[in-house]
């Protein structure tokens, strides 16, 4: 009899915390939400999306109102990953019996956050004011492309002098499901016209390394030689790692001192439009010049030139 008591009342303590728990954390007065990715509608525990890594998804949310409610906020998001993977509205207000559409974008995890291939993921949905809350949640599988790579990294230095030889040392990964075959990198200052390129060779799959001989990143160092008659100026460089099905490019800034330098730096400085003398003035000089040689001349011979002897005729004299 005692122990019935007993059990009689862990069973009403019980029963009691569960109503005071659905009092404190009560259900939305709206409809179950309804989610739709470009143009699919999810059905929550059943429909599986699949969305490549780094996609930015429209998502439209669905539902209708049961009641006037104040101050609520939709939120959708995915658990689990280094960066936030989040999306929300603005505070809204529904009026009972009506129905509301909600558009979000949500940026899925990037393929470096990926540990499987496909993998797959649930993002939530959550309509809630600062009581009561509605939820659902949706099934993701997260599929890398065939043939991605990617140009990780690019060091080089931030200076250059012209006719200077700069080394690139660049790192490239593939993050494709397929291996990458006959990698070809090409870096090049388009605004000088000058390129270099080097051979990379091939890189496997990220699932598909497993010895020293299957690599899904090199690196490797490419010479770019600065032309010796370049303009002081900010240029970009461009890398662009390539095989016949993927394409990768970096681009960066660099500063080179040029022929219209300081001349303390011991480079020369070009002739520029606004420096050249007029046409017209050389030809007035030329003409001065000539005009005064041709004077130079005249007062020379005039100069030089022997005054004629006089003859006198006095006559005859006779002293007898």
């Amino acid at each position: 009899m005692k122990t019935n008591t007993i059990v009689s009342f862990i069973v009403a303590t019980l029963v009691a915390l569960l109503a005071v728990g659905s009092v404190c954390a009560g259900t939305l007065a709206v409809s179950a939400p309804t989610a739709t990715v470009n143009d699919i509608d999810l059905v929550s525990g059943t429909t599986v999306l699949a969305a490549a890594p780094g996609e930015t998804i429209p998502i439209v949310i669905k539902f209708a109102a049961n009641a006037d409610l104040e101050d609520l906020k939709l939120k959708v998001w995915v658990d689990g990953y280094k960066s936030d993977v989040s999306a929300s509205t603005a505070r809204f207000d529904v009026v009972n019996g009506s129905s509301y559409s909600k558009k979000l974008s949500l940026t899925l995890p990037s393929v470096q956050d990926m540990d499987d291939n496909p993998e797959t993921l649930t993002f939530y949905v959550r309509i809630a004011d600062k009581d009561n809350s509605v939820e659902e949640d949706y099934t993701i599988k997260l599929q890398r492309e065939p043939y991605v790579l990617d140009v990780l990294s690019v060091e080089m230095p931030s200076k250059a002098s012209a006719g200077e030889i700069i080394a690139l040392d660049v790192v490239l990964k593939n993050w494709g499901a397929r291996d990458a075959e006959d990698i070809f990198v090409t870096a090049s200052i388009p605004e000088l016209g000058i390129s270099k390129k080097a051979y990379f060779g091939d890189l496997v799959t990220v699932d598909n390394t497993g010895s020293n001989d299957n690599e899904d990143a090199k690196e490797r160092k490419i010479y770019l030689v600065i032309p010796a008659d370049v303009k002081s100026g900010d240029y970009t460089l461009e890398v662009k790692a390539s095989d016949y099905d993927a394409t990768a490019t970096a681009k960066k800034l660099i500063s080179i001192t040029g022929l219209n330098a300081d001349n303390s730096t011991g480079t020369a400085t070009p002739v520029t439009g606004k420096d050249k003398i007029p046409t017209s003035v050389i030809v007035l000089t030329v003409a001065l010049v000539i005009i005064f040689l041709v004077l130079l001349v005249v007062l020379i011979v005039l100069l030089t030139k022997k005054p004629a002897e006089k003859s006198e005729d006095f006559g005859e004299t006779s002293y007898y």
